[in-house]
């Protein structure tokens, strides 16, 4: 979450669960860091206006640019009746062409960011330039073979940040921060039938399935299972309890982890991550009630 430009804490608009145009386009790395970049320009565009116009009208203002694409529109309108004329002139076109930039889905690119861009933006954005890197590598098939130590540990940083970009608690979570996730995570591969960790032990780390599949019993029995891009290990990781379940690859497995006290101070250091789990947990209760009697779910349901 970040301080509004005008007034009160605003939620940038892939913390809300909004869509970002650019950041849906072939669902690619590289398209949702520059999403990030264009959410960080209306914000600060909106700042400098608010020392200029009326709080009120911009602060809908950038509340209705942030959102929606129907809602962009609206908030557009609004500027256009405000703005004076130099300021119109310059920021209007702009604001509409956000979510714009043409995409090559089938190379996995934004087709502008090409030749003498891609080396400017190698020098003015260190983490934009990463991943312009690690797009190009992949289109070309070159990602294994990194010329420097230091390349092959950022391309693997930016490999698995566009893996945890996919977990549904990170969803609000910034391409950055998730670099940091990346940069302190480990892997782990399991044979089949190894044992992730076993029932009513202590919890050691939350767990993310690379590859494979982990299957959760409880007294023997089978409770769940979890597949690529899913979480194992949350709840006693968020709550200091003993595991409820034994987890066990069902054949051969890869996991990212990352330890439980490591995981703790991530989340007091980013309050976008908290929420996120939060929504994710909220989204495994709305599940399990699917099958309940209406009598049976909860009052805070």
């Amino acid at each position: 979450m970040t301080e509004g430009p005008l007034c009160g804490p605003v939620l940038p608009p892939a913390q809300r669960g909004l869509p970002h145009p650019l950041a849906t386009q072939g669902a690619n790395l590289l398209g949702y860091v520059l999403a990030e970049r264009e959410d960080d320009a209306v914000e600060r565009i909106t700042r400098c206006l608010g020392l200029i116009y009326p709080l009120d009208e911009f602060f809908h203002a950038y509340r209705a640019i942030a959102g929606t694409p129907a809602d962009r529109a609206r908030g557009i309108e609004l500027l256009d009746t405000v703005l004076r004329p130099a300021h119109r002139l310059a920021l209007i076109p702009l604001l509409e062409r956000l979510g714009r930039v043409p995409f090559d889905s089938a190379q996995g690119r934004p087709g502008d960011i090409v030749g003498q861009p891609s080396e400017a933006l190698r020098g003015a954005d260190p983490w934009l330039a990463a991943c312009l890197a690690f797009a190009e590598m992949k289109r070309s098939g070159t990602q294994d073979r990194a010329v420097s130590n230091e390349d092959r540990i950022m391309m693997t940083i930016v490999e698995r940040v566009d893996f945890l970009r996919t977990v549904e608690m990170f969803s609000l979570v910034r391409t950055e921060y998730l670099a940091k996730i990346a940069a302190v995570a480990k892997e782990r591969a399991l044979a089949a039938g190894e044992a992730l960790f076993e029932q009513e032990t202590p919890p050691e780390a939350i767990y993310f399935v690379l590859e494979g599949e982990i299957r959760a019993t409880k007294d023997g029995e089978e409770a769940w299972v979890a597949k690529r891009g899913e979480a194992v290990g949350v709840l006693p990781v968020l709550d200091r309890k003993p595991t409820p379940v034994s987890a066990t690859a069902a054949g051969a497995v890869r996991v990212l982890f990352v330890d439980d006290e490591v995981f703790n101070d991530l989340m007091l250091d980013n309050p976008a991550l908290p929420l996120g789990i939060v929504r994710y947990l909220a989204g495994e209760v709305r599940r399990l009630q699917v099958d309940r009697r209406k009598a049976e779910v909860p009052a805070y349901s």
